[in-house]
């Protein structure tokens, strides 16, 4: 699965706060994995903070809701990046669960979001 939280914790561990490109960059890095990776795998729109799981029918389709939630919410700049201090977003992620739960999930939560 790869996740924001699979990235290496922050520099300023220290303080246990996580800087405000901490975020952008596991966009960035979420955004350039989903790239190259294509499988019959089940995918989930992900919205970080409050944590929302919604099952999504594929990884383009995904993909192309994440990004118009971000541009909806202003969280992007020009060249598609979070800008520095982003806390709410989303993102693309494999989805954890059954085939089951993903349908349900679809069914019941992804009209919501493919509109």
């Amino acid at each position: 699965m790869i996740t924001v939280s699979n990235l290496p914790p922050p520099k300023d561990t220290d303080t246990g706060s996580r800087s405000e490109n901490d975020f952008a960059r596991g966009w960035n890095a979420c955004r350039e994995a989903m790239k190259n990776k294509h499988s019959d795998d089940l995918w989930a729109l992900h919205i970080v903070d409050p944590d929302d799981l919604i099952a999504a029918p594929s990884a383009e389709e995904a993909q192309a809701a994440a990004e118009k939630f971000n541009l909806a919410m202003g969280v992007l700049d020009a060249e598609g990046d979070l800008l520095p201090g982003t806390t709410v977003y989303a993102e693309i992620d494999e989805w954890p669960h059954g085939a089951e739960s993903h349908a349900h999930s679809l069914r019941r939560d992804w009209p919501e979001y493919a509109r």
